[in-house]
């Protein structure tokens, strides 16, 4: 009783947060900017990975109770310490339990004993392409409807007269990344080396992931499991779905009424024609099931630019740390496309000491390469605040002033 009597304070809290005329004003900045409707730059600052620096200790104890509690704390902590434009979405989300095994295997990964670390090994299944490629099984899929739904009951009986509590399929945010799939599969060495010892192996392996990948996205469309991600949803590599561009109709969702979200991080290491002989024609294919696409997280885009291009729907790329700026302002803005500014995650989790003033500097960098595109700012991986809480609302804020610099004559 006193675990219910905590989250219900919690979720009035949520609540009064969620229904301020401050998140209707972000809604409408995000609707307008997704649409090419305003010039202002949403930012958001994911927090995921620096839970454990910021996030209030959990006091539940029961499972589902725990969930909860974080649910509610991410948002409410997220609004009081960094204030950034996230929308706190007024309900209670309950992820559905879909599970996806590319060609029946069950991943296998090796954790470092580190609890501070985030490195990982997989276990490669494909140790010789030329023969094995020929004897993969297909996929399998899973929906466990009874512990989805045992979260639901859980969450109704408690939150159910304060807020509505709604399923949410998350199961595509990151799934649709096919050379990921064959890097965890078979190794990025063996993979590199096998494009120029066994080609057509290469391509066929490709092609099959493509094909599971479509297989288990049209399962859930055709299964009724997709939930629409064209509002306050993940959909991209940090952004969000915003938009009345496309209009769902009734009854199931379908996947060309939603965006996808795909990247190639691992071709980084391969030349421009090489991703496209090898891997855009796939990714292509994927991505043109989805009615907008979001391209790209980490690798810089514009080495793989005439490739990416032109794949359907495009409507927002990733210019990330390590991409050139000034080439992607260029050709962002002539194909009226999202240009999603992934800063360097340094400045605010490696250097002991917050440079605000070196971070200013870097960040004024992207508004002018960005003058004549539509900008969103997204910062993500930073993996600790180095003991400083207050660096992400500072950065947010060292934005905003930017905005205001740059572009506040146009809003």
């Amino acid at each position: 009783m006193e675990e219910r009597a905590y989250l219900r304070r919690l979720a009035e809290k949520y609540m009064k947060y969620a229904q301020s005329d401050e998140m209707k004003e972000k809604e409408k900045l995000w609707y307008e900017h997704n649409d090419f409707l305003s010039n202002r730059v949403p930012v958001i600052m994911e927090i995921d990975t620096f839970l454990k620096d910021i996030l209030p200790p959990l006091k539940c104890e029961s499972k589902y109770g725990r969930k909860i509690e974080e649910y509610l704390q991410y948002y409410i902590t997220n609004y009081e310490m960094v204030g950034d434009d996230k929308i706190i979405s007024g309900e209670y989300r309950v992820p559905m339990q879909i599970t996806f095994q590319l060609f029946g295997f069950e991943e296998k990964v090796e954790k470092s004993s580190d609890k501070e670390s985030v490195g990982y090994r997989t276990e490669h299944r494909i140790t010789d392409l030329e023969t094995q490629v020929y004897e993969l099984e297909k996929s399998k899929y899973f929906y466990n409807e009874e512990e989805t739904r045992k979260h639901y009951e859980f969450a109704k009986e408690i939150l159910g007269d304060l807020m509505p509590v709604v399923y949410e399929n998350q199961s595509l945010r990151w799934s649709l990344m096919p050379t990921k799939c064959a890097v965890d599969l078979m190794g990025m060495e063996d993979l590199f080396v096998a494009m120029y010892d066994c080609p057509d192996e290469v391509h066929l392996l490709m092609k099959k992931i493509v094909t599971e990948l479509k297989e288990f996205c049209f399962w859930q469309e055709e299964q009724g499991l997709l939930t629409s991600n064209l509002g306050n949803t993940y959909a991209g590599a940090g952004s969000y779905g915003f938009t009345h561009q496309i209009l769902p109709s009734e009854g199931k969702v379908r996947l060309a009424e939603m965006w996808g979200n795909v990247n190639s991080q691992e071709s980084v290491g391969v030349s421009p024609e090489m991703y496209e002989e090898f891997f855009a024609p796939y990714y292509r294919e994927l991505a043109e099931i989805f009615g907008l696409v979001y391209y790209g997280c980490c690798e810089p885009a514009n080495a793989a630019w005439e490739s990416i291009r032109t794949y359907k729907n495009l409507k927002k790329v990733s210019v990330s740390a390590w991409a050139d700026e000034k080439f992607m302002g260029k050709v962002l803005a002539e194909n009226k496309l999202v240009y999603s500014r992934k800063p360097s995650p340094n400045f605010i989790g490696v250097e002991q000491h917050f440079d605000e003033e070196a971070f200013e500097a870097y960040m004024r960098e992207t508004f002018i390469h960005a003058k004549d595109c539509q900008l969103e700012i997204i910062f993500r991986d930073i993996y600790t605040l180095c003991g400083d809480v207050t660096r992400p609302k500072r950065a947010v804020e060292i934005v905003r002033k930017l905005e205001k610099e740059y572009r506040g004559k146009e809003n």
